[in-house]
């Protein structure tokens, strides 16, 4: 088995001790973001994606004091899935039927 070392002491295996089908499963895991955290909060991305909106719509709501409720923690903008599945039942709309 062999070995590279990079420069901060991080091993890494060459690409052939791996199999290709791992190595892909793994590159996607590695590349989803963490959208949701141990307490429930989702960010701005799996907010909207919840949602069916734009990031940029969920942004334009908090300018203008509509949309769901969210939580600021320093800079960082989270959304509590509650807030949103409320949000929604509370724009419900209902036919003459």
């Amino acid at each position: 088995m062999v070995l590279r070392k990079r420069p901060g002491s991080q091993i890494l295996a060459l690409p052939g001790m791996i199999p290709a089908e791992t190595r892909g499963q793994l590159r996607k895991l590695l590349m989803k973001p963490i959208t949701q955290s141990v307490d429930g909060l989702l960010d701005e991305q799996a907010a909207a994606q919840t949602l069916s909106v734009s990031v940029a719509l969920l942004r334009k709501w908090r300018v203008f004091k509509t949309g769901p409720s969210y939580c600021k923690l320093g800079r960082l903008v989270r959304y509590r899935r509650t807030d949103l599945t409320g949000y929604i039942d509370a724009n419900r709309v209902k036919g003459d039927a």
